[in-house]
């Protein structure tokens, strides 16, 4: 298995960071530049990964505090549930 790996730079901080991570993180991740918020479906239709794999991924940035969710856990990731850039 070849893991594609890809460099992503974080400006919403005090500070510039590079962070190093996988393509699929970055499909999930790069919906953001343009809505502080989406569905899980709305993640879905742009990365059109399956929903198994996108659950997997969201929950990695989420359990990184890169977003948020109002799902307590990732049985619960379901189109209603919305996810948000974490900005502080």
């Amino acid at each position: 298995m070849v893991t594609v790996l890809g460099e992503v730079k974080l400006n919403y901080l005090s500070r510039q960071y590079f962070v190093t991570m996988g393509l699929y993180l970055m499909a999930v991740l790069l919906p953001f530049n343009t809505s502080p918020s989406l569905t899980f479906r709305d993640l879905g239709e742009v990365t059109q990964l399956d929903a198994k794999d996108l659950a997997r991924h969201v929950q990695q940035l989420v359990d990184i505090k890169l977003i948020s969710t109002t799902a307590v856990n990732i049985v619960q990731m379901a189109a209603a549930e919305v996810y948000a850039v974490v900005c502080h």
